[in-house]
């Protein structure tokens, strides 16, 4: 199942870092921050950038939530876990995660696509770069 971390803006990285330094590998599957590729126009040139996805977010899979749970609260750079107020921690729903798959590819980034159009707004064909 995947869940969320939310940390400090610009620190995902660092606790993705920490969290495979401190946590055991065999509570969790993957644990990463995800990325979307966008253009910028420069001097008529295009060029492919990456930024975060979800600033301030990152992803951990597990199918052991409680162990993972407690694991993560050594973390000191730890800032929140996405819980109720039962101190659950929270999955993402089912579709939640399929969208997620779907985008992302293995290396976590959600890829610029062409998009083909009737000229009208109607797409007509979507494909990966």
């Amino acid at each position: 199942m995947w869940y969320v971390l939310q940390t400090m803006t610009g620190k995902e990285e660092e606790l993705v870092r920490m969290i495979r330094t401190i946590v055991p590998q065999d509570l969790y599957e993957d644990c990463f921050v995800a990325y979307y590729e966008r253009i910028w126009r420069r001097q008529q040139q295009s060029i492919v950038h990456v930024e975060r996805l979800f600033p301030g977010y990152l992803f951990i899979l597990t199918n052991q939530p409680n162990e993972l749970f407690f694991q993560l609260k050594r973390v000191p750079a730890m800032s929140k876990l996405m819980a109720d107020g039962n101190f659950t921690f929270l999955s993402l729903e089912t579709g939640e995660a399929e969208f997620l798959e779907e985008l992302l590819h293995a290396d976590h980034i959600a890829h610029l696509s062409y998009v083909k159009t009737d000229g009208k707004g109607k797409v007509l064909q979507v494909s990966d770069l």
